[in-house]
């Protein structure tokens, strides 16, 4: 289960997310598949890392508008997700 959840926290950041409306059940995937795995002893990744991850998996367009949000060193990864989650809101 170690090893599955492992290689499943490794390769979170290649489901991409196609379209926009994808992105709040997306986000909801990637976030649960690194918890489950912390959950059985699995490192933490630190916020850059998990911005980068989640940046990578975001649709092409939306990549674009927050890849300079993505290295600000004093923004979290929840503000960084948040803001992702703002941006589709407002594409409606």
């Amino acid at each position: 289960c170690f090893e599955q959840l492992r290689r499943a926290a490794q390769m979170v950041h290649m489901k991409v997310i196609k379209h926009l409306e994808g992105i709040p059940n997306g986000i909801a995937e990637f976030e649960t598949t690194l918890e489950e795995y912390e959950a059985v002893g699995g490192a933490r990744s630190d916020d850059q890392v998990r911005k980068s991850d989640l940046l990578a998996i975001l649709p092409s367009k939306m990549q674009s508008d927050l890849l300079w949000k993505s290295t600000v060193p004093t923004e979290t990864y929840e503000q960084f997700r948040d803001q992702g989650v703002h941006l589709v809101g407002l594409s409606d």
